[in-house]
């Protein structure tokens, strides 16, 4: 008798733990389906470049040496250009020569290196009249115009040309030939130059 006590024991410990393995592996049917993480794209948002002021004709023995990529948000960028002497020999005797230009900013982020900015003049930026900035960094002379372009949300309405060591001469021939280029202004694979 205690052969068919002890063998009914386990029939039913065996249907309680073959029950309980099931419940926890099984689904239960009141519950709602647990759903299955999914990553639809792995591609990235598509980003949009600020509007380019670009420098038409720089001065002789210049030429564009960086751009840089700002990022303002996941999907916006502005764009710095750095125009600068081709070689040493090139350089005048007034020191290195370069040009920054900025397509997008914030107009306290471009003028804080800078404490003796001064107004000297005024110069045609893009049909619009802007001030003529002037002032020093250590040993350079530093000349700058800043603008807002109409009709372009912040901070890509912002632009600016800054120039170290050329002559006022040679900046407001610069700055007459800057364009604002709304082609370049929406690009997955614009190109990005480190500084």
């Amino acid at each position: 008798m205690n052969g068919a006590v002890l063998g009914a024991t386990i029939g039913c410990l065996a249907a309680t733990l073959g029950y309980l393995g099931y419940s926890v592996v099984a689904p239960r049917l009141d519950e709602a389906p647990r759903p299955v993480r999914q990553d639809l794209s792995s591609r990235p948002a598509a980003k949009s470049t600020c509007p380019q002021a670009v420098v038409t004709q720089p001065p002789s023995g210049m030429q564009m040496s960086e751009r840089e990529l700002v990022p303002f948000s996941s999907t916006q960028l502005g764009v710095n250009t750095v125009i600068s002497d081709r070689t040493e020999r090139a350089k005048p005797p007034s020191g290195f020569r370069m040009i920054e230009v900025v397509s997008g900013g914030y107009v306290d982020e471009l003028t804080e290196s800078y404490d003796d900015l001064r107004q000297v003049g005024t110069v045609s930026v893009t049909g619009q009249p802007v001030s003529l900035l002037a002032g020093s960094l250590l040993t350079s002379t530093v000349k700058l115009v800043i603008w807002r372009e109409p009709g372009i949300a912040p901070p890509c309405d912002v632009h600016a040309v800054l120039a170290t060591n050329l002559s006022k001469q040679q900046f407001k021939a610069v700055v007459k030939s800057v364009r604002v280029d709304h082609g370049l202004a929406s690009t997955e694979s614009f190109g990005q130059t480190g500084r």
